[in-house]
């Protein structure tokens, strides 16, 4: 069974002193190896490549990667459909952008890239129309990047013949985008909070079909 993820640091390399960053500390490649390790004693750690931001996404980050969280379903012809698209951006300084390490879920019109205002899942946080640390205007805002963004998780689900439904992070970066996960069990509260709306009925119909095949 797979485990859920939690925590994050992003290590930031400067050529010019050879040291890793990160908030206050600067790290040899040594001490970090040495931290990695240290790490790894209590928990499995993955260590990847940290990814740029794409320049439509940048304006909503003071360093950390934003993912979209694309939520895909196969419909009643067994084609991958999707279901949602939501943009997550970290704040105050997290490494990490989803909204249960306090960051930003905003909803993304699939037709036009618009973007609508951000919220937390804590409903007693306020609304946000610009980003509380960067103070760049959300709510409006239209991206370039975000159909390549669908057609990969789109493409990533027809390779697969299980599960039924994912939720795939993907990053936007000057690259084009990157898959970075794909999560089976991937949050309703992504979907329901920042686009203040219930299932899509196609998606209900799919899903309580399912459920039925299953119990048969």
């Amino acid at each position: 069974m797979a485990r859920r993820a939690s925590g994050g640091e992003r290590w930031v390399h400067d050529p010019k002193t050879e040291r890793w960053s990160r908030r206050d500390a600067a790290l040899t490649e040594s001490e970090l190896l040495a931290h990695y390790r240290e790490l790894a004693r209590s928990h499995a750690i993955l260590v990847q490549h940290c990814l740029a931001n794409h320049p439509d996404l940048t304006p909503f980050s003071t360093g950390s990667l934003c993912t979209f969280r694309v939520m895909t379903y196969r419909d009643e012809d067994e084609s991958p459909a999707l279901l949602g698209l939501t943009l997550k951006m970290a704040r105050g300084g997290s490494d990490v952008d989803n909204m249960h390490a306090g960051g930003i879920a905003c909803p993304v019109d699939p037709s036009s890239g618009q973007v609508g205002p951000g919220i937390q899942g804590d409903p007693g946080e306020p609304v946000w129309y610009k980003h509380p640390d960067t103070h760049a205007t959300i709510a409006g805002a239209r991206l370039t990047t975000h159909r390549d963004v669908i057609d990969l998780a789109l493409a990533a689900h027809r390779k697969l013949a299980v599960p039924w439904s994912v939720g795939w992070d993907v990053a936007a970066t000057t690259d084009g985008p990157v898959l970075v996960e794909g999560n089976v069990l991937w949050g309703a509260d992504v979907l329901h909070v920042p686009h203040r709306k219930g299932l899509d009925p196609a998606f209900a119909e799919a899903l309580l079909r399912r459920v039925n095949e299953a119990r048969r």
